[in-house]
């Protein structure tokens, strides 16, 4: 009988054991993790502003529009409005996404990007291929790197945070909840930072 109660002792101690090791090891990969989400994040703001950098809209519009969306979303979701879509995760996803509305104004030359006064018909024409250009980058990126609800964020930001509630944004045309709430919400942080 006590080899029994040994046995148990020993089986109990060594399951302890392993689920500390276990409990150590998830903790060790959160670390990790957070450091490399952080890290990810950093990065993604970093290349957001070097093209920004391009324009004469600098001075931290990458860091305050994205703050400006998390405000946003936070109030609405404090509010309860949109609770089927403002969760946790679509939150922190818009708010790492957020930089990278307007990736492809690298490719809109200084000409345009850079002038002062207001663009003319042709140059607003090309200032627009911002939105679908950088929708087909991020879709690229989408392919190559899988879905995820991050990515559908971003590309949603960059094609559709200059559509009008009204229609008569671009580059489609949709207006009201056509419009995906993320791009709605960058619209305005976009606005507020100018």
């Amino acid at each position: 009988m006590l080899w029994i109660i040994g046995i148990t002792s020993v089986s109990a101690f060594v399951m302890t054991i392993t689920i500390i090791v276990l409990i150590m090891q998830g903790n060790k990969r959160s670390f990790y993790h957070e450091r490399i989400s952080r890290m990810q994040s950093g990065m993604i703001t970093f290349m957001a502003e070097v093209v920004e950098n391009r324009d004469d809209n600098t001075g931290g519009h990458i860091r305050r529009t994205a703050a400006y969306v998390e405000c946003i979303a936070k109030e609405l979701k404090r509010q309860g409005r949109y609770s089927n879509i403002l969760t946790g995760r679509y939150l922190s996803d818009m708010v790492v996404a957020a930089p990278l509305h307007d990736i492809e104004k690298i490719h809109i030359p200084d000409a345009v990007l850079n002038k002062p006064g207001k663009l003319t018909k042709e140059e607003f024409e090309i200032m627009k291929t911002h939105t679908t250009a950088g929708e087909e980058l991020l879709i690229h990126a989408k392919e190559e790197l899988g879905e995820s609800g991050y990515l559908n964020t971003v590309v949603e930001m960059a094609a559709y945070h200059h559509e009008w509630w009204n229609g008569k944004g671009y580059p489609y045309g949709i207006s009201e909840e056509e419009i995906p709430l993320c791009a709605r919400i960058m619209a305005v942080a976009d606005v507020l930072t100018h």
